[in-house]
């Protein structure tokens, strides 16, 4: 094996030897997709490295899974580098990375004749490469998947947060106004008027108006009407986290507002050139429809719209996909 390897190096990679060495500054000249060329050029050595690390992996032990998990940066960067060499700033050091990247296969695999320590140097120059690949490829490849869990986990972070940190002096100060208005919530009062404090900063507070609500003679039939009319989330928090019956009798409800603001969007949408922006609460509403759908409730039919909707609209693709994941 280690007389095949020799030879896909030695003879395969010298045609990408050759184009590193001839590379020039370029006078202006268009280098769109020559990494259709430098790319199968840059497999031989690559597949040598692979090879090599396989003939000596006994003496490298677990090291030798890493570099295989370089190789692919390995071959990315022995592709790229004939093209940057074409770079008056960067020829230099480009055809001397080249260079390197071309030699540590065979030191990799035959260095250990002049001492033990010798493959390593090999080793360290495949990784070395590999890491200045994925060190560049890897705000491009992980911001899109950041962008996507960061809100997320801040909320959960701040969610932590309150529940074992004291209360800031903005919860203080509301719970301290919670209280005051409670004061004046009637015996008679609607559900409307008890679902503000669904959300109070003050415990007590919270749990008399969730005692009022479920105990409330209309309580379904006015969080029907509430939810319909839009115009807040505290119907919508409600429903998902303390509604003490069962959501599948507040499908209709939920139809009908998922319907109402599809269609206020798709206007917006056909009477603009630009996108329009993500309709307020729209998060809380997609929420609360899966809440009601995983009750038994059926609401498919108007979310499989949203989801079409969202799928249509790039910046909001991820949302269509999420929204698909928690309707299976």
């Amino acid at each position: 094996m280690v007389l095949l390897a020799n030879m896909i190096w030695l003879i395969g990679s010298l045609p990408l030897l050759a184009m590193l060495l001839a590379a020039r500054p370029t006078r202006g000249e268009n280098l769109t997709a020559a990494h259709l060329v430098t790319g199968p050029a840059a497999l031989p050595p690559t597949l040598a490295a692979a090879l090599f690390l396989w003939v000596v992996r006994d003496a490298l032990g677990l090291a030798a899974w890493l570099g295989l998990a370089c190789l692919p940066g390995y071959w990315v960067a022995m592709l790229a580098l004939p093209l940057t060499a074409t770079s008056p700033r960067h020829a230099w050091s480009s055809k001397a990375a080249g260079l390197l990247g071309f030699a540590a296969p065979a030191v990799l695999g035959n260095g250990a004749a002049l001492g033990d320590w010798v493959p390593w140097l090999g080793f360290a120059a495949i990784v070395g490469l590999a890491a200045w690949v994925y060190g560049l490829a890897g705000p491009y490849v992980l911001r899109p998947v950041w962008q996507r869990l960061a809100p997320r986990l801040m909320r959960n972070l701040r969610a932590q947060e309150r529940r074992e940190g004291p209360p800031s002096n903005f919860e203080r100060s509301q719970a301290t106004w919670q209280r005051e208005r409670w004061q004046h919530v009637t015996q008679s009062a609607s559900v409307d008027e008890l679902l503000p404090f669904v959300r109070a900063f003050a415990p007590e507070v919270k749990a008399a108006s969730l005692e009022r609500l479920a105990a409330h003679a209309n309580l379904t039939e006015s969080l029907e009407r509430s939810i319909i009319r839009g115009g807040n989330s505290d119907p919508l928090n409600y429903l998902v986290h303390h509604y003490p019956r069962s959501r599948r009798e507040l499908a209709p409800a939920m139809t009908a507002r998922l319907e109402q603001v599809h269609g206020t969007w798709t206007e917006a949408a056909r009477n603009t050139t630009k996108p329009p922006e993500v309709p307020e609460g729209l998060i809380n509403l997609l929420d609360a429809s899966i809440a009601v759908l995983r009750d038994g409730g059926e609401l498919r039919p108007s979310l499989a719209k949203w989801k079409a909707l969202l799928a249509s609209r790039p910046d909001y693709r991820g949302v269509s996909k999420e929204l698909t994941r928690l309707m299976s």
